[in-house]
Order: C-alpha cells, then structure tokens, then sequence
C-alpha cells in the first residue's frame, strides 16, 4: 500500500502543472493582463473546473496559489459543459473580510479586462450577486463541494490578492463603491467577526466595544452588513476604529482625510459596576399553560379569551418522488399558548429579547421570546428606561420575522398603552411605515443596538406580549388574533378580480443570495400564468395592495413569502423549498401555520438541486413537473 501511494504522488507532480514562478506558459493558457506583480488575469482553454478550485486542462492539473488552484482530485460523478468564456473566484467567503479581501477584487480584475464575463463561486453565507454587478461581471451561479464539475470552453481566473503594499487590487475594488463626497458622520467602531480568530479575549472586547458606544462612536457589525452597507458606512467617517488588524482591508473604503486606527484592549477596564449573571432558568410557557404559580414580581395583565385548537395540515401538499403527498401533521409539534400580556418588574433585558429577573432567573420559553433555552445572560447594565416599556425584540432581524414576530406584538401593545415606550431592536430597513401601521410611531421607540449582547437594559415595568408566531418554526399560531392582526393591513372587501402572482426577488437583494438560477424559475412562472411582481421595489401601500388581492403566490422560500398570510382566505401558496430534501427541517416552516391559520393551502415544491439554503440551484423540470401536477 505504501509503494502505491507513493506511485500515485510521483504520477501527481508529473501530471501537475505549477504556474507559479513560470516564465514559460503553455499554448492552452493565455495571460489576459499584467502588472508590476506579473500575470494577473489568466485564461485556461477547454478546462474542467471543480468546486474546490481544482483544474484540469490538456490533460494535466494546474496548480498557483497565486491564483486559488488546487492540487489534483478524483474527478467527480457529474460533469457540466458549459459552451464559452466563464470565470471563476473560487473559495470560501464565510466572513466579510474575505468577501472584501479575496473575491472581490477578484471578481473586480475579472471585469475590468472582461465586462460582463459569467462568473461562478462557491456557496457562503452572502450574497455576491450585488458584488459582481458592481464589479462589471455577472453571477454565473453557485458551485459546492461535492457538486458537479464544470467543462468550459474558456476559464479565466483573477489573481488572489497578496500582502505586497504595491498589489493596488483591493484598492481598486473599494473604489467601486464610492459614491458622492458626503459630511463626516462622526466615529465608527468595525466590530471582528469571531471566526477571524482576532486573538483578543472576550471581555476585552467588550470593554472596548462598551468604550468606544460611549464615547459616541456607531458600533457596525462587519458579518452583519453587505459590502455596499459597509462601504457607505466607512467612506463617510472621519475616525474609523478597527476592532483588529485583521480588519485593515476594510480601511480602503475610507476616505483620504479619515483617521484609521486600530482598538487598544489593553487598558484598564470600563466596565459599568451591576454585572448581572442568569443563575436560574423559569420555563414561563409551561406555566402558562398549566396554571403554575410565577415568579414573584411576573404578573398576568391579560389572558386569551378564546379557546386555542390545533390548525389542521390537511390542505398542505409536498412534492416528492414526482408526485404530491400530504404533509406530515407532525411538522406541527406545539400549541399555540397567545396572546398573553405579562407585566415584570424591575426586568433586565438584553438585546435579543432574553428577559431576566433581578435574581438572576431567565424567563424561558420560546413564545415568550428566548431565543433558545441554552442562552445565558451575562453583562452589565449600560442603560434604564424611567418608565413603563413594552418589549419586541427578536434574534431575527429579516423582514420576514418582523412581519411576523414583531408587528402583531407592537399592535397588541399599543393598544394596551398607546402612550409606553416600545422597545425594539435596530434592523436594515426603514420600519417607520409598518409601526405606524401597527398603531406606534418613530418617537415612542427606544432601539437597542443588537451588536453588543452583554448590554443590559433595565426596566421598571416591562410589558410582554407572548409570540402569536414564536421563534420555533415547528410551534403554531393563534389563528384568532392573527386574523385580527392581519384586518388592520387588508382591506375589508377583496379584490374583485384575484391575481396569480410570481414573488420574485431582485438579483441585488438580500445577503443570503437565493437562488442562483432564479431567471429559470421566473421564466416557468410566467409560462404557468403567473404575474411577475418584485416586492422590494413596490412601496410598503403597493405591497399590501398586491397580497389582498391574490390568490394564487408562486416564489422562492424566504421573508417575502410571509405576505402571504395577508391573501384572502382560501387561498394557496406554491413555494419552492431552500433546503435539500433530507434536510431535517426542509418542512418546517413558519408558513404552515400562518397559512394553515388563514384556511389557506401551502404546495412545497421540493426542486433542490445544488448549493445551501443560501445560494442554491433549483431543477427547473422538478419544478415544471410540480406545476404540472399541481392539484
């Protein structure tokens, strides 16, 4: 065995091709462009690529760490071929940094040597479809680890950026997203993502982070942010704190005339004095539920006068095996036990919506808003409400969970007390709208920065309302107040001519991506009778104007779909699904019981083909199939 595998490492370097301080490259491989560094876009003729930047072409492997390409590998089981010039940034982008120091400047050199060139990438956690519309290239589409590989007429790849103060890529890339000279917003502390391994200890970081927030300084998430986000929240500072050195690529967005510095944790501490530590744990639903005695200082204000009875699934349709099948009623696990309004006093609340007693008991449950029962608190209180308040925060800042976990609550609220502060977590997009919707207004909200959990509110008289849908996607919903909830947006007589509506979503929206292939959805969609509608382009009115008067929703799994509870009654949703099909969770979904709530059907596509639930290709004949079938 021994001598095998060293046959098999001799036959590897042989059969491998380094391009790595070559001065002589073959016939198949042309250097695009050049600089002071050397070749810096390259392209490979009639080359298979794989999805961990492995590359083979006449025969042979390439292998240049200068250019992200790997060694051999066993080829794979599926091979795509793909007719013309395509390009590639290849590796992982599992954090922002390596979005803005790696793959963009790639994608970057990419378009400026080849405008509109199809670029491929591997999947990760943001969307690089924005990216490379601002670099001049187009998303191609998502390749994993153990998908198919890719037989292409041309491949072209662009230099990973290196460490030499004159290798200007990186620059360049930053340089695609400025815009107008604009006034100096004041200071801004870049937070690390815990992935980097920043080699700074947690309560330094806290102390610094707590520091810099009271200084004034606006404390920015990097992981929480698309590049475009960052970029405008950068360029325009005049100080510019990085929380570590690992951080600096991020300073080329800033101006000339900006003050870049990285944070000294080294200091004595500023940590606030009334550190609070959860000691015990009170599982505030099961109380509710069986009539348990609470917690002294825990108040019921108001209970459901209504009886709560399961939401059948008996309308809900999956397609699998090529056909339709009812779904499994065991999706649903939980009864829903709201709306209850809870009244706390002297209540210590974090930023996710943990809420703990001045003992140290963590009052638990999932619709009562614990983000898991495995969290602890664990900080300093850095701020109090002088008054009654009224609590709505999520862990989930998507549009999605908003119009589901935080509007009906700020409503049961305001109608409660119209005059209490409500406070609420800081998200992407302007909520003014939706709260006034809701019954509340911008000046009776207190946002707490969700950047820093260790920050501690505390509140005199803190009032929450129970989930009407909870964080735990498996639980149901109360289909009475839910309706009621949903009377305030619709109107009170439907449309008189329903609509077949495709909920597509623009290629520049969102961080997770989506689907890559979505241009084959929407093509289908258009073919089975449905109207395309882009919602993030319609106003909050226009949107609303929409959903009441479909009946028929087509669209991707994701935060747009959550309009659907707003359709009329009896109505469907056809969804294709994010998530393979053995995913554990590819069923349970939070529009189960909304739809289920509204009487109205939900049709799960299951057409996943490649890809994580955050860029993933669907199988458009799966798809056509489906619709084909569809009851």
């Amino acid at each position: 065995m021994a001598k095998i595998g060293w046959i098999r490492r001799a036959l590897q370097r042989i059969q491998s091709l380094s391009l790595d301080g070559t001065t002589r490259w073959p016939s198949f491989i042309t250097v695009v462009s050049e600089d002071e560094l050397g070749p810096s876009v390259i392209s490979i003729s009639n080359a298979t690529v794989f999805p961990d930047g492995s590359v083979r072409a006449a025969g042979r492997w390439i292998v240049s760490e200068k250019f992200g390409l790997g060694g051999r590998r066993f080829p794979e089981t599926e091979l795509k071929i793909l007719d013309g010039e395509h390009g590639f940034v290849l590796g992982h982008h599992d954090s922002m940094m390596e979005v803005v120091s790696s793959l963009g400047p790639r994608a970057a050199s990419l378009g400026r040597e080849k405008p509109g060139l199809n670029v491929f990438a591997n999947s990760g956690p943001f969307a690089l479809g924005p990216v490379f519309a601002r670099c001049g290239v187009s998303s191609g589409g998502v390749l994993i680890s153990r998908g198919a590989a890719y037989k292409v007429g041309s491949a072209v790849f662009a230099r990973i950026p290196g460490t030499e103060s004159t290798d200007t890529s990186v620059r360049q890339f930053a340089q695609l997203f400025e815009g107008d000279e604009r006034e100096s917003s004041g200071q801004v502390y870049l937070v690390s993502d815990v992935k980097l391994g920043v080699g700074v200890t947690p309560p330094a970081m806290v102390d610094s982070r707590f520091a810099h927030e009271s200084s004034g300084a606006t404390l920015l998430a990097v992981n929480r942010m698309t590049v475009a986000k960052l970029a405008r929240a950068v360029e325009t500072a005049a100080f510019v704190t990085l929380e570590s050195e690992t951080l600096q690529p991020l300073s080329t967005f800033a101006r000339p005339s900006a003050t870049i510095r990285v944070a000294d944790h080294t200091g004595p501490s500023s940590r606030p004095r009334g550190r609070f530590t959860q000691s015990d744990q009170f599982d505030i639903d099961s109380a509710l539920r069986n009539g348990s005695r609470l917690p002294r200082g825990v108040e019921i204000i108001s209970r459901p006068d209504v009886t709560v009875v399961d939401t059948t699934v008996e309308n809900h349709r999956v397609f699998a095996d090529g056909r339709w099948r009812t779904q499994d009623p065991q999706v649903l696990r939980e009864k829903s036990i709201g709306p209850w309004l809870i009244s706390v006093k002297n209540a210590i609340v974090a930023p996710n919506g943990a809420v703990m007693l001045e003992d140290g008991t963590l009052l638990a449950g999932p619709y009562f808003g614990t983000p898991d029962y495995k969290f602890n608190i664990d900080g300093w209180v850095t701020s109090e409400v002088s008054e009654r308040a009224g609590l709505t925060l999520t862990r989930l800042k998507g549009f999605g969970h908003w119009l589901l976990q935080i509007a009906p609550r700020v409503a049961a609220l305001s109608t409660f007390d119209d005059s209490m502060t409500i406070i609420a977590g800081e998200l992407q997009y302007d909520d003014t709208e939706l709260l006034e919707r809701c019954g509340s207004s911008s000046q009776r909200i207190a946002r707490v920065s969700p950047m820093i959990s260790e920050h501690l509110v505390r509140v005199p008289d803190l009032i929450v309302t129970t989930h009407l849908q909870p964080e735990s996607r498996s639980a149901r919903s109360d289909p009475h107040t839910l309706n009621e909830f949903v009377t305030q947006f619709a109107p009170e007589t439907p449309d008189a001519s329903p609509r077949k509506v495709y909920f597509a979503r623009d290629s520049e929206s969102g961080e997770r991506g989506g689907c890559a292939n979505r241009e084959e959805l929407s093509k289908l969609a258009e073919e089975f009778g449905y109207e395309t509608v882009f919602p993030e382009k319609l106003s909050l009115d226009e949107q609303i104007e929409v959903v009441t008067s479909t009946t028929d929703m087509l669209g991707e799994q994701g935060s747009a779909l959550t309009w659907s509870m707003f359709m009329p009654s009896g109505s469907r949703l056809v969804m294709v699904q994010n998530k393979p099909e053995f995913h554990k969770d590819r069923a349970e979904t939070y529009h189960n019981p909304v739809l289920a709530a509204r009487d109205s059907a939900l049709y799960h596509i299951t057409a996943f083909r490649a890809g994580t639930s955050r860029n993933y290709e669907i199988d458009p004949a799966k798809v056509r199939r489906a619709l084909e079938k569809l009851p």
